[in-house]
């Protein structure tokens, strides 16, 4: 059998590079125990903006430069979203709706998810890990009034996901490994 070691934060909560030091000692804890994987399981920041997240990636690539330990080996990042992530809760913050639309990560998730992290953003996805599966599924925004606009609740991808890849997820003849915020 396949050693697979993963180190796993949830609620980490950083609002900027003032308050990553808990994150930054986690993850470098994680270098040290030569993880192949880190899961954070949602609520990676707490205000939902892009910036915080950028702050978040700083941090990352401090510790993990081009996702590598300090021994060169590689390690996968296995990050969902949380509802603080998510601007659904609270977006006076953002001061207008056109500040809520530029600075929040939830109206600029492709775009932002891409650029910090070098990766499609897929509301639902499966990764690989020394052959393990892990079907990682980010936080499910419910119906939030941003100022006067209406936005609607998102639709659950996790059923027709699931019956699309159950050939995928059984033939790997290992367990898979299911992660959400929720």
């Amino acid at each position: 059998a396949t050693e697979l070691r993963v180190g796993i934060m949830s609620d980490t909560h950083v609002t900027g590079l003032g308050n990553a030091q808990w994150f930054e000692k986690g993850l470098r804890m994680f270098d040290a125990e030569k993880v192949d994987a880190v899961l954070i399981s949602g609520d990676m920041f707490t205000l939902g903006s892009v910036k915080e997240l950028e702050d978040i990636a700083s941090v990352w690539f401090k510790v993990f430069p081009n996702d590598r330990r300090a021994d060169g080996g590689k390690v996968e990042r296995l990050f969902v979203t949380g509802n603080h992530d998510e601007v659904d809760w609270d977006c006076k913050r953002f001061g207008t709706p056109e500040g809520v639309k530029a600075k929040a990560f939830r109206f600029n998730r492709e775009a932002t998810w891409k650029r910090l992290w070098g990766e499609d953003y897929e509301k639902i996805r499966i990764k690989t890990v020394k052959g393990y599966k892990f079907v990682l599924r980010h936080w499910l925004c419910r119906s939030a009034r941003i100022f006067d606009e209406v936005v609607p609740a998102e639709a659950d991808p996790l059923p027709d996901f699931m019956k699309a890849h159950a050939d995928e997820l059984r033939s790997c003849g290992r367990p898979f490994f299911y992660v959400q915020h929720e």
